[in-house]
């Protein structure tokens, strides 16, 4: 690259809504389904509505979006519909197919089903559902056209016109006119295309047919790989035909040769063709003949089909998956610099010598590591001048600084786009209202401006290095002598001018873009947080010291191991005279606690046919013992007696209960009364423990007139009750025993505290971490990358409502994509054997099992093809961002947001800080339509030529943009250039016989 070689310095887009379609680009570059869509109302639905609708695949559709209901998951709802589709297909099957288990090698014949010709699954897209193929209509023989013969064999010759007849001058539209009409058995085109009532009704029929299969096409796309181009090209080739036949009828008019069917057929045109509805039969008609070059013709063979909405969204029409819409059209502009002259400037040094006078100079420089930019300094610079050098960057740098600091303070009207790319942009929601000069006068005034301001800088920057005082430690002595010795020449005046370049700088327009805007809340709440969780992951916190272990006595026997005669052995060794041995067996009688002895007594108790009872509290003292016997004495005494009872009232009864267990219970029906002598017993079945010293003894009776009873009991030991008594005594001598280990335990609490008191020091170290060390980054690039990289995901879940708070509407986060696979693994190891008299060394393999992370093969295939359409179908790299202040978030976070700082990088900063952030991000050149159609439909486009889905939005955008794309060959101009003159380090001897040289033309 030269000097005079066009440097870029400064990269901005002006964004911008898109231009309207203009309406003859309308007509030329779209093909619109004016079978179904008429051009008075613009839409389907009423078509589609009705049961006589043209299109049975139009119909279907609106059917099964707007008035069948939806079921189940999104996936199951299109499976519906497009098995409803494939009901307008032919099913066909392999004739040797066996079916309904049949045996015979024939195929059982089912209405409507057709042999399959393998052949057939070469030439055309099939879906295959179980054992039946149904192949698509992606030829224009499939579609049933009337006029698909004469269409496929014009196309080659159309094509051929077009790319044949270059010059303007030298297109024939007659002898293709005769061309085409020889393929209608020699009919005039007009009458092929056009009858009295309008459109011929096989010009209708075939357009639908096409149209149909288009529709069908686009909807099958989901599920197989299909080339749209043949269809696409034989409803181009109606597209031409039909701007033909106009052309024709437009000749007849010229040559007042017009029939009236002509006429007719021309006034019907009125509402599809706007420069007819003014028809004389004489007059010229503004935009006609419509095909009037090679150029033109080759324009209408590119034109898009435009599919409606419906067919491209299908249940996304009617609810759309994402409100996402692009902000506008952005144009890639540049401005850049390129050397005109070097001036000479103003006086940098004067040397004065008179005459005779011989002058020498000696300087010493001392080098230090400060530098002075003082205009004020009183030291002075001695600088060389014989080999100087200057940068010819100086002013992209400042450029980009200047751009840098000014987003920070306008961020509204600007964005930075890649640190270097400036989106001069309105925020959202402004309405457009300026004209294309308007918006280039922002242009240019917007980078005039900032070359202006990035002047300015390099101007101050070269003045205080003209000031700047540098000391050496090196001593170097330079002798530079000046002699005036010419009598003639008198005194002498060396001056020395600075030098400075002149450049010139003018805006190229590089192509445009498709730009979209979003406000994203809390950019780097993942980023701390994740920062957090990472701290938390690699913390060697400390864990709690484990409370000690205190010792016990340990003892040689346990509780079940005292017998008496182990007992009467203790009780040498300790003090138990609190504790004597148990006798195995006793007996007791009870003694009521309520007064009454041992007499269990009541008179006149008057209760015929009446139950009775009375509670008494006995103290026993025989806890761990169980009742074998019960003893009674006394006497019972009735009032009368029944036998057999009449009912459940006359029986009569005693019965006797401790704590609520009935250990005794008789009947004496046949009884006035009944006596109990002393050695009456009542054996107890199951023996009853008793678990407390006072218990409760219940008497009950029934018919009862009085009582006179004593109690008793024979009691034996329990195992639960003579193990009581044993650990009773074990405890008395671990007591003993524990008084010996009350030092080691006292020393183990010491060791404990102290282990305590460290685990403490160090969460207290931990809890003085703070957050603000937690989330610094590192360099300033890494630091960009990270925040890049936030900003991505954030727009990725606008545009795809994946990673965002509801996951019932995800369709790839949770997408798992790798599996495992499991493998049986051999270790080699070395081993020594030395268990024998001879030393061994051996490599021996031990198997493992282990899991080998595998990918999925199909979800990775399916999940990949939507990744690698997102990553590539938007200029990452190149994202612009503003971060909005703290405020913007919710009222609880601002004390956190406003406190979070990055000590090295005030845009690390301003991003953690940042209550919201707008973005704006562009779609990468050639990936605009594909980026259209994946909002419309969550679907990747897969690639190939397609129809343009003909949305009031999108339609304007596609046509923009995808006839011009990005080429920074191929710029543009814009405006005219402006000079600016840049100071450099340089000096000039004024009065030299050597001239500054002169700078030759910019390279291209």
């Amino acid at each position: 690259m030269t000097d005079t070689a066009r440097v870029p310095i400064l990269d901005f887009m002006l964004v911008r809504p898109p231009s309207e379609v203009d309406a003859e680009v309308n007509r030329r570059r779209y093909i619109r389904d004016t079978v179904l869509t008429k051009a008075a109302h613009g839409h389907i639905d009423a078509d589609l509505q009705s049961a006589e609708s043209p299109s049975a695949i139009g119909r279907l559709v609106y059917q099964r979006v707007f008035c069948l209901p939806t079921e189940g998951p999104e996936t199951a709802n299109v499976e519906r519909l497009r098995n409803d589709i494939l009901g307008l297909l032919t099913p066909r099957e392999p004739p040797c197919q066996r079916r309904h288990g049949g045996t015979h090698p024939e195929i059982e014949r089912i209405p409507g089903v057709q042999p399959l010709d393998i052949a057939d699954l070469q030439r055309h897209a099939f879906l295959r559902i179980g054992d039946t193929f149904y192949l698509l209509p992606d030829r224009i023989a499939d579609t049933k056209a009337p006029l698909a013969r004469q269409l496929t064999a014009a196309l080659p010759i159309l094509e051929a016109a077009a790319a044949g007849e270059s010059p303007a001058s030298s297109f024939d539209e007659e002898k293709l006119l005769i061309q085409i009409g020889s393929l209608f058995d020699g009919k005039q085109l007009s009458t092929v295309v056009f009858d009295a009532s309008g459109y011929a009704a096989t010009f209708e029929a075939t357009k639908r047919a096409l149209f149909d299969a288009l529709y069908i096409l686009y909807v099958m796309r989901r599920w197989v790989d299909i080339n749209f181009e043949p269809i696409m090209d034989g409803l181009r080739a109606l597209h031409v035909l039909e701007a033909l036949a106009i052309d024709q009828l437009y000749g007849a008019g010229r040559a007042g040769t017009l029939s009236a069917q002509d006429r007719i057929a021309l006034d019907s045109l009125s509402g599809d063709l706007p420069a007819l509805q003014n028809w004389t039969g004489t007059a010229v008609i503004p935009g006609l003949p419509l095909i009037a070059t090679g150029a033109d013709l080759e324009e209408y063979l590119a034109a898009r089909p435009v599919v409606h909405p419906i067919f491209a969204q299908l249940y996304h029409y009617a609810r759309p998956f994402n409100t996402i819409k692009p902000l506008g059209v952005g144009d890639l502009k540049m401005v850049n610099q390129w050397l005109i002259a070097y001036e000479a400037g103003e006086i940098a040094d004067i040397h004065n010598i008179m005459k005779g006078e011989t002058k020498g100079r000696t300087h010493r420089r001392l080098e230090k590591a400060e530098e002075t930019f003082s205009s004020t300094a009183t030291t002075q610079q001695e600088t060389s001048k014989d080999s100087q050098s200057t940068d010819r960057f100086e002013v992209k740098r400042e450029a980009e600084q200047v751009v840098k600091t000014d987003l920070n303070v306008n961020a509204n009207v600007r964005a930075q786009y890649d640190n270097k790319v400036v989106l001069v942009a309105v925020g959202g929601g402004f309405a457009y209202n300026r004209s294309a000069t308007d918006q280039q006068k922002i242009a240019q005034n917007f980078v005039r401006e900032v070359v202006d301001k990035a002047v300015t800088r390099v101007q101050t920057s070269s003045v205080q290095q003209r000031t700047t005082t540098m000391l050496f430690e090196t001593e170097e002595t330079n002798n530079h002598a000046f002699t005036n010795t010419d009598p003639a020449s008198g005194h002498i005046s060396g001056i020395y001018r600075w030098v400075d370049k002149r450049y010139a700088a003018q805006v190229f327009n590089y192509g445009k873009r498709m730009m979209f805007e979003f406000v994203l809340p809390e950019p780097a709440a993942f980023l701390v947080e994740s920062r957090l969780r990472d701290f938390e992951a690699r913390l060697d916190y400390p864990q709690k010291p484990q409370a000690p272990q205190y010792l016990s006595p340990t003892l040689p026997f346990v509780p079940g191991d005292i017998t008496e005669a182990k007992f009467n052995e203790l009780r040498l060794q300790y003090d138990l005279s609190a504790l004597t041995f148990p006798t195995t067996s006793k007996t007791i009688a009870f003694v009521s606690q309520d007064g009454g002895g041992g007499l269990f007594a009541e008179k006149e108790l008057n209760r015929e046919d009446l139950p009775y009872a009375k509670s008494y509290t006995c103290k026993l003292d025989a806890e761990g013992y169980v009742i074998n016997t019960l003893h009674v004495s006394g006497l019972v005494t009735f009032k009368d007696h029944t036998d057999p009872p009449a009912s459940a009232r006359d029986v009569n009864l005693v019965k006797l209960s401790i704590d609520g267990t009935t250990l005794w219970y008789e009947e004496h029906s046949n009884l006035i009364y009944n006596v109990f002598g002393d050695d009456y017993r009542v054996q107890v079945n199951p023996p009853y423990l008793l678990t407390r010293s006072d218990v409760d003894v219940v008497l009950g009776f029934q018919d009862i007139e009085r009582y006179d009873l004593m109690l008793g009991a024979d009691l034996a030991l329990s195992p639960a009750g003579l193990l009581r008594w044993q650990t009773a005594v074990w405890n008395s001598v671990a007591a003993v025993q524990r008084a010996a280990v009350d030092t080691a335990n006292k020393e183990l609490k010491a060791g404990y505290d102290a282990d305590m008191a460290t685990y403490r020091n160090r969460l207290a170290e931990i809890k003085a971490t703070a957050i603000h060390d937690l989330i610094q980054g590192q360099s300033e690039s890494y630091n960009r990358d990270l925040i890049m990289t936030e900003l991505r995901r954030q727009c990725l879940a606008m545009f795809t409502k994946e990673f965002d708070a509801f996951s019932r509407d995800d369709l790839l986060t949770d997408w798992e994509t790798m599996g495992t696979r499991p493998v049986t693994v051999g270790y080699r190891r070395l081993t020594v054997d030395d268990a024998g008299t001879e030393t061994k060394v051996d490599f021996t393999s031990t198997p493992r099992d282990l899991d080998y992370p595998v990918p999925i093969l199909d979800q990775a295939r399916d999940k990949g093809r939507y990744i690698q359409f997102l990553e590539q179908a938007f200029e990452w790299g190149r994202l612009g961002y503003i971060c909005y202040p703290y405020f913007w978030a919710t009222p609880p976070k601002w004390i956190d947001l406003m406190n979070r700082t990055d000590d090295g990088d005030p845009n690390l900063t301003a991003f953690l800080r940042a209550g919201a952030v707008k973005v704006l991000v562009a779609a990468t050149p050639a990936f605009d339509e594909a980026v259209l159609h994946f909002l419309a439909t969550r679907e990747p486009w897969k690639g190939g030529p397609s129809p343009v889905i003909g949305d009031p939005l999108y339609l304007p955008l596609f046509e923009e943009l995808h006839r011009q794309q990005d080429d920074r060959l191929g710029a543009t101009a814009e405006g005219d250039p402006w000079t600016f003159k840049l100071p450099t380090s340089l000096v000039y001897l004024h009065g030299s016989t050597t001239e500054l040289p002169t700078v030759p033309p910019p390279e291209t």
